[in-house]
């Protein structure tokens, strides 16, 4: 299976390492594409496509607010397609929309990079584009421990 990323980095305040991204973004595919749920979702697919958006606080505040009805800042936000679509050959799976500068607070607060916090991100996006979901306690530590794995 190909996977072909598109990286749009909308903001220009922070430097961000846009070939570690590909790079994880690749890693994540390649390992879920092996499990009963990436087959799931994948289905026949020959190429996968996914779109990560890079922007600044107000952009990602603003989405939120659009979106999800929640007027504040965040670190990540994904936009899922249709995964009957993606069993069926199309090949877009959705849009991951990080904020470059949370990123940034979150990985001085964590005590690591912005490199490792973007990853981090971009990994959480592309399990919710696979239908992971964070809603509960337990989705949550089940979500963090595929996170932590697929790093």
């Amino acid at each position: 299976m190909k996977i072909e990323i598109t990286i749009l980095n909308q903001q220009k305040k922070i430097r961000v390492p846009k070939k570690a991204l590909e790079i994880q973004a690749h890693k994540v595919f390649d390992a879920m594409r092996r499990s009963r749920q990436g087959r799931a979702v994948y289905g026949n697919a020959s190429t996968v496509e996914i779109s990560v958006v890079l922007v600044n606080n107000r952009a990602i505040r603003r989405l939120n607010r659009s979106w999800r009805g929640v007027d504040s800042i965040t670190d990540v936000i994904a936009f899922p397609l249709d995964k009957e679509a993606a069993k069926h050959g199309e090949p877009v799976l959705g849009d991951i929309v990080i904020s470059v500068e949370q990123a940034k607070r979150q990985a001085r607060q964590f005590g690591h990079s912005l490199t490792t916090e973007l990853r981090i991100l971009l990994t959480h996006g592309i399990l919710h584009t696979l239908g992971w979901r964070d809603d509960t306690p337990y989705r949550r530590r089940a979500m963090a421990r595929k996170v932590l794995e697929l790093l």
